[in-house]
């Protein structure tokens, strides 16, 4: 019996205390898990802002470029032209005017990629839009083209491009984060997902 007794004391002793373990393992956790829901919100709400920042002034920039005649008109020194801004813009793979069928009328890089989606999905609206990714070709990096449909002098519609740059993008965002375990997942890169 004496035995029985100090066994039925020492579970007595123990079993609250390793259920308030329990307890306090559990609520650590949740706690755990609310801050980094909180952490990735955060995360998730600057990278949104920085990436409106970064169309807005996409936008911004092909706005003042259609400001020159011999781009808006791709005259004979708009690629040259185009190369010479490309040069001071880090950010931007390309810049191109496509043409009503989406075929470069000047660029800055001859191997620019053709739009042929960019007359089609335009349905008449005149707004800045973001097309689709394009992977890297012999001379350019991945980009995601910036499209700003505009009409020319002779009244033709036209695209202007800038040619976003993925690497640019990329390095761009993981900069910004300051957090050693934050993970974004960019389905444009080779390497999915890269660490910020």
């Amino acid at each position: 019996h004496a035995l029985i007794r100090r066994l039925l004391l020492v579970a007595a002793a123990v079993v609250p205390l390793l259920l308030m373990l329990a307890w306090l393992r559990a609520d650590l956790r949740a706690d755990r898990e609310a801050q980094l829901n909180a952490r990735l919100r955060l995360h998730a709400s600057l990278l949104s802002a920085d990436m409106s920042d970064i169309l807005r002034s996409g936008r911004q920039l092909g706005q003042a470029i259609l400001r020159l005649p011999a781009i808006r008109d791709a005259s004979a020194d708009c690629g040259a032209q185009l190369r010479e801004l490309l040069h001071d813009l880090p950010a931007y793979e390309a810049i191109s005017v496509l043409g009503a069928d989406g075929r470069p009328r000047c660029g800055s890089d001859s191997g620019a990629p053709a739009a042929p989606s960019a007359a089609g999905e335009q349905g008449g609206r005149q707004a800045f839009r973001v097309g689709r990714f394009t992977a890297a070709t012999g001379t350019l990096g991945p980009i995601l083209p910036l499209l700003l449909p505009f009409r020319d002098q002779g009244g033709q519609r036209a695209t202007l491009m800038l040619g976003l740059s993925l690497d640019w993008l990329g390095s761009r965002l993981r900069s910004r984060s300051n957090d050693d375990e934050a993970v974004l997942i960019c389905p444009w890169a080779s390497r999915s997902p890269f660490e910020l």
